[in-house]
């Protein structure tokens, strides 16, 4: 990336703050865009700052290298919040020595409609074209809170398909992926080739079936701390009994959503108290969630209230997980040590 501000501070400096040693500008070198170079500089320690992200490209790419290993290719650019400053780990020179490993990567702002379907589960149903059955693809639920791991309702042509004991539904919704014992309570790894369809999701929550989960792989892009995800879920019913006799309206209901990691960490996404048809969306960060590149888990659960001699509902219309992942760009360049001062790398000068 050509045009980038690249500022170059000694030991004892504040980045941003203090009168930097030198100052340039990343251009075209050969064949190589985005190279930046400082020259005549005596030994000691040293860091590169960009105070400003190339025009969109304003979040540094990850994973950060920060140390100072000599490795090419890596990103090392240390960012705090997105659009702001970048700065390398600190690169320590020796009398004679060229470094031209320092180098930035960023990830390009992502445009407008680029989500893609990491996973969906239903249909995104229409209530003005008839006749209007939005959970129509799902089963009923069993009535029981069904403790994890679960079990996984197989389709033909999966070697461990059994038409003859084929599981129909439970609260656990597997998506295509390896699983690892110890994931979700698992004693044994997991394979899924196919994910489960929806009819193995049960279609409402319930008092005495309160939580429906959702189990999935994401990639290392998608799993990036700054990978921005979106999630839709969507309530198309509602409903209460009161001594065994259906009352009106669509009650109150307390739901969570969840989003939990393999390694046991949950994230709260949402609590909302839904009182009518309702479409949730939801947007943050894979960082701000604890994704993991791996399985994952996102849990939906009705957390109340009771109803005293009654029983009470909610039903899914279709849920739905999408990420925004772009191409990663780089920015490269290096320090070296300019021997004879004619700003050109000569022999013994290599980067």
């Amino acid at each position: 990336i050509n045009g980038v501000r690249v500022e170059l501070y000694g030991s004892g400096q504040t980045p941003g703050v203090s009168a930097p040693v030198a100052v340039t500008t990343t251009a075209t070198s050969g064949t190589k865009a985005g190279v930046y170079r400082f020259a005549g500089l005596v030994p000691g320690n040293y860091v590169v700052y960009l105070p400003t992200p190339p025009a969109g490209a304003g979040r540094s790419s990850g994973p950060t290298d920060t140390a100072d290993n000599r490795e090419d290719g890596d990103d090392n650019g240390i960012q705090t919040v997105a659009g702001g400053p970048v700065i390398s780990p600190v690169i320590a020179l020796s009398a004679g020595e060229e470094d031209g490993t320092v180098g930035f990567g960023f990830v390009p702002d992502a445009a407008a409609g680029s989500w893609t379907t990491v996973w969906q589960i239903g249909v995104d149903d229409n209530p003005a074209v008839s006749p209007y059955k939005p959970y129509a693809e799902f089963s009923s639920e069993n009535g029981r809170n069904d403790a994890p791991p679960g079990v996984v309702t197989r389709l033909p042509g999966d070697p461990q398909y059994n038409a003859a004991a084929n599981p129909d539904r439970d609260d656990d919704h597997y998506m295509a992926g390896n699983y690892a014992a110890g994931f979700n309570g698992l004693v044994s790894a997991l394979s899924v080739p196919n994910a489960e369809p929806d009819v193995a999701w049960e279609r409402s929550l319930t008092w005495a079936d309160r939580t429906n989960r959702v189990h999935f792989q994401l990639t290392e892009a998608q799993a990036a701390s700054g990978t921005p995800l979106r999630l839709s879920v969507e309530f198309a019913g509602g409903g209460w009994t009161l001594n065994g006799v259906g009352q009106s309206g669509f009650y109150q209901h307390e739901v969570v959503v969840r989003w939990k990691n393999r390694q046991g960490g949950s994230v709260l996404l949402a609590s909302n108290w839904i009182t009518k048809e309702t479409n949730l969306v939801l947007n943050f960060t894979a960082g701000s969630a604890g994704a993991l590149s791996g399985a994952n888990t996102l849990e939906v659960a009705r957390l109340g209230p009771g109803v005293t001699g009654g029983s009470h509902w909610i039903l899914f219309d279709y849920l739905r997980l999408e990420s925004q992942t772009v191409a990663l760009a780089s920015l490269g360049g290096q320090v070296w040590l300019d021997g004879n001062g004619d700003g050109l790398t000569g022999a013994g000068e290599a980067g």
